[in-house]
């Protein structure tokens, strides 16, 4: 029994050592984001982990994943420079996100800290969704097509489509009339 467990053992540690050697290798790609060279090498990258990355989409730098659940972007994504998800659940994406710098996803959270149990926490984002700098957003998560969430806000539960919401917790600002799409 021991030995399994040291053999396991030993798989996670190769098994993340190869995960972070993706990932470092993907901020290392030259090239201006945009560059579809470099975009589809980061595609491919990233699918080596199982993260589904749509085309035309920009990835910057400093991007992370910790991997358990499905993480998947639709295509025409642009995600800023540091982004990190920590996906103990779902994490998806519809097409068009225009996401900015220092975005932190966490899918998942416990009851307590005596207890420790986990909660299923997916995160959901809709289509052409606009999300500002320094965002953090804590699942169960749902974010409706064409909403747009704040620089500096804390977001968990639903925000409706075409709502703008902001602040910490984030709340609604106002409601766009209409959601346009930018096909």
């Amino acid at each position: 029994m021991k030995f399994i467990m040291l053999i396991r053992d030993v798989y996670d540690i190769f098994r993340d050592i190869a995960r972070r050697s993706n990932l470092f290798a993907l901020n290392l790609l030259p090239g201006t984001p945009g560059n579809r060279i470099t975009e589809t090498c980061k595609r491919a990258l990233l699918l080596l982990q199982g993260i589904r990355v749509g085309t035309e989409c920009q990835v910057s730098g400093s991007f992370y994943v910790f991997s358990f659940g499905k993480v998947r972007f639709g295509r025409g994504c642009r995600i800023g420079s540091n982004f990190k998800i920590w996906n103990f659940a779902d994490f998806v994406v519809g097409e068009r996100l225009l996401a900015s710098h220092n975005i932190t996803i966490i899918c998942g959270n416990h009851t307590s800290d005596a207890d420790r149990s986990d909660i299923s926490g997916p995160v959901s984002i809709g289509d052409d969704v606009w999300i500002g700098a320094n965002v953090l957003i804590v699942g169960p998560a749902d974010i409706g097509d064409g909403a747009i969430i704040g620089a500096n806000s804390f977001v968990t539960g639903i925000v409706p489509a075409g709502a703008c919401f902001g602040g910490s917790p984030a709340r609604p600002l106002s409601h766009i009339k209409s959601v346009e799409t930018a096909h």
